[in-house]
């Protein structure tokens, strides 16, 4: 069994050599070689013929001990297997590292370690132990190690060129290629065993110094623009990542920085609703109001309340009237809708507030259904709240 082995290692390794050199009889399939310029194509190639050639040497090598204990069978075939495809590991590792030191980029990096791992699997199936599976461990680890380098490196040159926004305030170039950068690594593939390991990997190499780069970059933005480029940039996030599995706990945590800004950019377009329906005055009133009938308080009288239902009936006409420009400037038109009907529940809440207090008799509003005859309900149903 010995020289059995001995015999079919340097048939095997020639067999390879040639394969990778001059390629088949007559010159077809072409040598792998020539697609070296190619690592995709290069170290698929070479995988590939190894994946054709090992079952020839295990169906061999049964055929050679059919005649033994089927007990010892096994074991035996496993054994001498192992020996014959020790003989390829060196060219191949060889070729595999020179491909990983090439610096091919982040990309097809990712690519690589993904045949790695896919050939590994099924080259596991026929050869199960011995020094061909460890070599493909080490390579699959090595080609991880070089990808998750390479991707590091190439975010952080990316995150440096993110800039402030434009006027429109959508997200940076740069924030973009470093999306496209993620989409094509997380594409890379990979066996379903270890997918969970590689995608997190993968986003938290990039997702990190990204996210940092984006919130550096709005700091200096006033409120509302800051807002609105931040939810911008977030959506752009979370629309990237739905696309992808075992994304859950990273998707939760950008929802949670989508709300923080929703609520901030609601604020905003609330407080300014307010204060052009003249409501300031009479909203901060009305919790607390002072001794005495409100209607005889100043800012609070039936004139002010007159004046407030004038700008109102403006508004429902025209509700677009008073949407802050940088609403307009939104990516999400469902983030548009969330901030205007937030802002219109407050304009809501603080109508069915002095609505109660006019109809209340002891604040001394002559006629109250006449100045205030559309109910709370009958505003929200008009605000479509």
């Amino acid at each position: 069994m010995d020289e059995y082995c001995a015999v079919r290692r340097q048939l095997l390794v020639r067999a390879f050599i040639d394969a990778l050199t001059a390629g088949g009889r007559g010159g077809t399939p072409r040598p792998i070689e020539l697609h070296a310029h190619d690592p995709l194509r290069y170290v698929g190639d070479m995988l590939a013929w190894l994946h054709q050639a090992t079952p020839s040497e295990r169906e061999a090598l049964q055929s050679l001990l059919r005649d033994c204990r089927p007990a010892e069978t096994p074991t035996r075939i496993d054994t001498a297997l192992a020996s014959v495809c020790e003989a390829v590991c060196r060219p191949l590792r060889a070729r595999l590292e020179q491909v990983l030191l090439g610096s091919p980029g982040a990309v097809v990096l990712h690519k690589v370690s993904g045949l790695i791992q896919f050939y590994r699997s099924t080259i596991g199936q026929v050869v199960p132990d011995g020094p061909l599976p460890a070599t493909l461990d080490e390579l699959q680890a090595l080609s991880q190690r070089a990808a998750l380098q390479a991707l590091q490196a190439q975010a952080a040159r990316l995150c440096e060129r993110v800039t402030p926004p434009a006027a429109d305030l959508a997200p940076a170039a740069a924030v973009l290629s470093a999306l496209s950068l993620l989409r094509e690594a997380l594409d890379g593939g990979g066996v379903v065993e270890s997918r969970r390991a590689q995608v997190e990997q993968t986003a938290a190499c990039l997702l990190e110094p990204l996210m940092a780069a984006v919130l550096e970059s709005a700091a200096a933005l006033p409120a509302r623009d800051c807002a609105v480029y931040l939810l911008n940039c977030l959506y752009r996030l979370h629309s990237t990542l739905s696309l992808y599995e075992y994304m859950e706990p990273r998707l939760e945590s950008l929802q949670a920085q989508l709300d923080a800004q929703l609520e901030a950019l609601t604020s905003e377009q609330a407080s300014s609703v307010v204060q052009s329906l003249g409501l300031t005055h009479i909203y901060a009133g009305l919790p607390s109001p002072p001794p005495g009938p409100l209607s005889q308080q100043p800012g609070l009288g039936e004139a002010a309340v007159g004046q407030f239902l004038q700008r109102l009936d403006v508004f429902l006409a025209s509700p677009d009237m008073l949407t802050l420009p940088q609403l307009r400037l939104l990516a999400s038109s469902a983030h548009r809708l969330t901030v205007q009907r937030r802002s219109a529940e407050v304009v809501g809440v603080i109508y069915e507030k002095l609505y109660t207090a006019v109809h209340e008799p002891s604040n001394g509003y002559a006629e109250p259904d006449k100045l205030m005859p559309r109910t709370p309900d009958q505003l929200k149903a008009l605000l479509v709240v």
